[in-house]
């Protein structure tokens, strides 16, 4: 897990206004995956059980990534993680292991008052081996945001990095609760042949998705709804 503060105010004055969240989530639809491996039958890593894109905080996912950011200040606060892995073995049984995913923030583009944009990046592998013997799932978010206009948070990016497994990106209103879905990526990866022959290398040129939008706000500056996009295949 990585986590770091993006402004110096430790006076936490940014809470007086809306906080929004912005999520890139890397999760396996599948009810098992990665059974490929003949050194190891009937070894399976247990997925996240989705049959889609979702905005929930309780839904699971291999890699995660979030940015809390407001109009005021923009970027102020990062942190990244994993929902865990659960193995099942014929000889050990299930066993669980936790993902350390790292996660830069960079660099933080301030365009005008209330308009800016900033790149985050996620790595994460597969716990239960050894760093250098598996490939990690990369993904990165290009965002920019614009609160220049009043009534509407214009937001639009491009996703890169691995097309293995599925990529959600959405945005939450930390007051309102609601929330806008911005790329429903579905991988063409086999389940148990995707991890081994789409992970290997970066693939930081290599595009999931683009977004844009404009979302409405209220008087208060909340999200005034939920969006959604259709998905699209990766």
């Amino acid at each position: 897990m990585a986590y770091g503060n993006l402004i110096d105010d430790p006076a936490g004055s940014w809470q007086q206004f809306p906080t929004f969240w912005l999520y890139f989530r890397r999760y396996a639809p599948f009810d098992s995956f990665a059974g490929g491996n003949p050194l190891a039958p009937g070894q399976r890593s247990e997925g996240d059980h989705r049959t889609g894109a979702s905005t929930s905080l309780q839904a699971t996912s291999r890699t995660y990534g979030c940015i809390f950011f407001n109009a005021h200040d923009g970027p102020i606060y990062y942190f990244s993680g994993s929902s865990g892995t659960t193995t099942h073995t014929l000889v050990w049984g299930d066993i669980k292991g936790m993902a350390d995913v790292s996660m830069t923030v960079f660099p933080i583009i301030r365009y005008l008052p209330g308009v800016f944009g900033f790149t985050a990046r996620t790595a994460g592998g597969y716990p239960l081996a050894p760093q250098a013997l598996t490939p990690e799932i990369n993904s990165t978010v290009w965002t920019r945001i614009d609160f220049s206009s009043p009534g509407v948070m214009r937001i639009s990016g491009e996703a890169f990095g691995d097309d293995f497994p599925n990529l959600e990106v959405f945005v939450v209103c930390a007051r309102s609760g609601h929330s806008a879905i911005l790329i429903d990526g579905r991988t063409t990866g086999g389940k148990d042949t995707g991890p081994d022959t789409r992970l290997w290398g970066s693939h930081s040129s290599q595009t999931l998705g683009t977004f844009s939008q404009n979302l409405g706000l209220n008087a208060n500056g909340e999200l005034a709804g939920n969006y959604t996009v259709g998905a699209t295949t990766m």
